[in-house]
């Protein structure tokens, strides 16, 4: 199976990250594509809000080696001939600073490339690049994509992070404007 994987990365704080990944990933659902999201944002947790019912199992969990990946992953409902699918963070503290060191982040990266061998697209919500997650979901994925909003606050955050991660050994493939004035 040919996949694809992408990180989008919020540039700023809020720059809604979260649900742009969520319809890139129900579009592409919606057009026959199996499609996979991951979520690296661990602070925020916010892609745990798209998933139905309570979450027994989470990704944090598959990154500190307690569960295997397919039991960190629900389906969201949509009417798509291709399925959508999501591993949110929804952790406590404890948890989620384990889910950040170092051996996590190889897991993380190793659960992209696991996700993309039953997925035809995994796309990973990234918050800013300042923790070992949000590195190595620049690091696994093809491509990269940046999501500011449409504000000077914006262009500031886009530019800033384009440098991160270059520094980091990946490229920035796209970038994504929203709440545009």
């Amino acid at each position: 199976m040919t996949h694809q994987t992408l990180a989008l990365v919020g540039a700023v704080g809020g720059a809604g990250t979260t649900r742009t990944t969520v319809e890139c990933g129900a579009t592409l659902a919606r057009a026959g594509r199996d499609v996979a999201i991951l979520d690296a944002a661990f602070a925020t947790q916010g892609l745990a809000d798209y998933v139905p019912g309570s979450i027994e199992t989470d990704l944090t969990q598959v990154v500190t080696d307690e569960v295997a990946l397919e039991d960190a992953l629900v389906p969201i409902a949509t009417e798509a001939s291709g399925d959508l699918v999501a591993a949110p963070a929804r952790a406590p503290f404890e948890r989620v600073a384990r889910a950040k060191t170092a051996g996590a982040a190889d897991r993380f990266e190793r659960a992209v490339a696991a996700a993309g061998l039953s997925h035809d697209v995994v796309i990973v919500d990234t918050p800013p690049v300042a923790a070992n997650q949000a590195v190595a979901a620049v690091s696994a994925c093809d491509r990269v994509g940046l999501v500011a909003p449409g504000t000077a606050r914006g262009a500031d955050g886009l530019a800033r992070l384009t440098g991160v991660v270059e520094d980091v050994g990946a490229t920035v493939t796209g970038t994504v404007t929203n709440r545009g004035e």
